[in-house]
């Protein structure tokens, strides 16, 4: 072997053993953008969700809410008129639930709190399409929304399926925010 046979030898060894270290450190580089993109991702997601939260507390849809809650009492009041003196629980679910099935769309109807009700659930369907997307985190949405949602479904769910049969998404977020509540 010549010397420029060896030398060519001894280069090729070289050359594949900087191109492996190459792709090794290309690979770590990789890696560590995907966890700090990853990082950032989660870090952006929980701060959407917060900036959720804080139009949830924001005087557009905190008055909306206390104007539904409003309504929500006044049904409540009607509803322990008819249930006072009843013992058996299996009565008091069937009266709760065609209570609010009968009552809810026509008290909301009767006074201004209907298009606050409307704007709950819109808040509440929108806040799901962040959540499902990976744009809000979902633990924390959940942690913070499910009780909520599930009383506003509780009281709204008649009206929502009244307009699902023209609108079939609307409330779906509601809705999926309260089934989220059963999983915590």
């Amino acid at each position: 072997m010549t010397d420029l046979e060896a030398f060519k030898t001894k280069s090729d060894i070289a050359v594949s053993w900087l191109s492996l270290i190459g792709v090794g450190a290309a690979v770590l580089f990789g890696i560590s953008e995907y966890q700090e993109s990853t990082s950032k991702r989660i870090d952006d997601a929980q701060r959407t969700t917060l900036e959720f939260i804080s139009r949830y507390n924001q005087e557009g849809v905190l008055q909306a809410r206390s104007d539904v809650q409003r309504s929500i009492d006044t049904l409540g009041e009607a509803l322990s008129k008819k249930l006072a003196g009843m013992t058996s629980l299996e009565a008091i679910n069937e009266i709760v639930s065609r209570h609010y099935r009968e009552q809810t769309s026509a008290q909301l109807r009767s006074d201004e709190s209907y298009q606050d009700a409307l704007l709950v659930v819109r808040f509440f369907d929108e806040l799901f399409v962040c959540v499902d997307t990976g744009l809000c985190e979902r633990n924390s949405a959940e942690r913070f929304f499910t009780d909520e949602a599930y009383q506003y479904h509780l009281v709204l769910q008649a009206e929502i399926e009244h307009i699902q049969l023209t609108r079939p998404r609307f409330g779906l977020g509601l809705e999926q925010m309260r089934v989220s509540s059963s999983a915590l």
